[in-house]
């Protein structure tokens, strides 16, 4: 690259510094969860507590949740003393952040990096970017794409090099937020509602959502529908009380 392309990609770099932060997209009822005063849980404590709940071994509630990844998701956590506290996010500029998991995105407070120990990043999803053909975890690969939090930055340039280049800066939060190729947080901590810096829901959704409110004054709705309703108007409720910011992206 020329000059004029390494400022770019300077200024790219420093975009992402500023701008982008961990985001979390999550189901209506897991963010109720939070406001309630829970916390955000992995894949292991959700299996704990759903086995616990159910009467089910916590090895068929990971099966049951992760399907396809089941081998790699263990292999993967059980390559670190802690990794079944492993929480995994997304680098993103917010907007709805990987809004194809989830139409609800919880963006974290920036005071939360100094609390999560310890914080790492990978130029991809780490199911992937660390296995090679198998299921076996591959900690050479793990360690060549792994960087620390001071060089997220760094590491985002490099991977959309080409992509910050070819985009105007109006786009470049396109560019963070593809589910299919974003870079992956890993850390430990807390995430509760005093984590939260701002809820964001996709337009489509929350007018969807709204209709269902609407429609359950006059009319009688399915059981699955009027859970959905309750769930919404406790997330609204806990806005308007002032617990939560809440923006609708479109």
């Amino acid at each position: 690259h020329g000059d004029a392309d390494q400022a770019r990609i300077r200024e790219f770099a420093a975009w992402v510094e500023n701008r982008c932060r961990l985001t979390l997209n999550v189901k209506l009822f897991v963010l109720v969860d939070i406001l309630s005063g829970g916390e955000y849980l992995n894949v292991h404590q959700r299996a704990l507590l759903d086995s616990e709940l159910f009467g089910r071994t916590i090895d068929e509630m990971l099966h049951a949740s992760l399907q396809g990844w089941y081998a790699r998701r263990l292999a993967f956590d059980d390559s670190f003393d802690r990794g079944h506290e492993f929480l995994c996010a997304g680098l993103t500029a917010g907007y709805g952040g990987l809004r194809a998991y989830d139409p609800i995105c919880i963006e974290l407070r920036t005071q939360f990096f100094g609390a999560a120990d310890p914080l790492a990043y990978l130029p991809g999803d780490s199911l992937k970017v660390c296995f090679s053909g198998s299921d076996a975890f591959d900690a050479k690969l793990f360690s060549s794409a792994v960087s620390a939090h001071s060089h997220r930055q760094f590491l985002t340039a490099t991977k959309y090099a080409d992509k910050a280049l070819s985009n105007p800066i109006a786009d470049w939060p396109n560019i963070v937020s593809s589910p299919a190729d974003y870079i992956e947080a890993i850390f430990v901590g807390k995430v509760d509602v005093s984590a939260i810096c701002i809820v964001q829901i996709l337009k489509e959704e929350y007018d969807r959502l709204l209709a269902l409110v609407v429609t359950s004054i006059g009319s009688r709705l399915q059981l699955a529908e009027q859970t959905l309703v309750y769930l919404f108007r406790k997330v609204l409720a806990a806005e308007k009380e002032g617990k939560l910011s809440l923006e609708i992206v479109e």
